[in-house]
């Protein structure tokens, strides 16, 4: 199984840690799961209220008694978390600009903070076998850092302005077994002909969610496009 792609797409990242300087100066201490125990948290740039805590909210899918998978917080439509919010301050603007532009449909895009020594919890992303791929650029990152999937394997992203796709589709987590404290950029994508392995296919589950995550905004789209002609 393939679950991670590293992209030949590249982003300025000493801008974005000067950007994670500028959003701690305009909106301060990060929010979300980290205000807990997790040592997880960050900023929202996009979320379906323009608010910079929303897009934290536990949304993830964990297994009941029975083994189902249930989603611990319902969550708006992914399609709403494209609004941009006061931390989305101008390098990460323009990176999805150039995520819109390229076609990635970026969306729930966030600054994420994962502290030295702590872990998030074993989750997917979607319900089993449905399509749900994150970009992922790593703004400060070591070694003992990694996305790992469960009986797959793990991989280590590099801080080195790569972007990357992992598959949230399945059961995963990610860890930080460094000293130094672990951030990144990362947004819900479907993507373009960057990528080999995550391309959206014509099967009707990935087509199902290609609609259930941009069918709003591409309605809109074509709506404006019928007004202006």
């Amino acid at each position: 199984m393939i679950f991670h792609e590293k992209l030949d797409l590249k982003f300025d990242v000493e801008a974005m840690q000067e950007g994670i300087e500028q959003i701690q100066q305009k909106v301060g201490k990060r929010t979300g799961l980290g205000a807990n125990d997790s040592g997880f948290g960050g900023w929202s740039l996009q979320s379906h209220n323009s608010d910079w805590r929303s897009g934290f909210e536990d949304g993830g899918y964990r297994e009941n008694a029975d083994g189902e998978l249930v989603q611990k917080v319902k969550m708006p439509p992914i399609y709403e978390y494209h609004n941009r919010t006061e931390a989305c301050v101008d390098i990460f603007a323009n990176i999805i600009d150039e995520l819109e532009e390229k076609g990635f449909y970026p969306y729930r895009s966030r600054i994420t903070v994962l502290d030295p020594g702590q872990s998030t919890v074993w989750h997917t992303d979607a319900m089993d076998g449905y399509y749900s791929v994150r970009l992922h650029i790593p703004i400060i990152t070591n070694s003992e850092c990694e996305f790992e999937v469960q009986d797959e394997g793990a991989v280590h992203m590099p801080a080195d302005g790569h972007a990357h796709l992992v598959d949230v589709s399945t059961r995963h987590r990610a860890y930080n077994r460094g000293s130094e404290t672990r951030m990144h950029f990362l947004a819900q994508v479907f993507p373009t002909v960057y990528s080999e392995n995550f391309i959206v296919t014509e099967s009707r589950k990935d087509i199902l969610a290609f609609y259930a995550m941009t069918g709003h905004r591409v309605y809109q789209k074509v709506m404006d496009e019928k007004a202006k002609g």
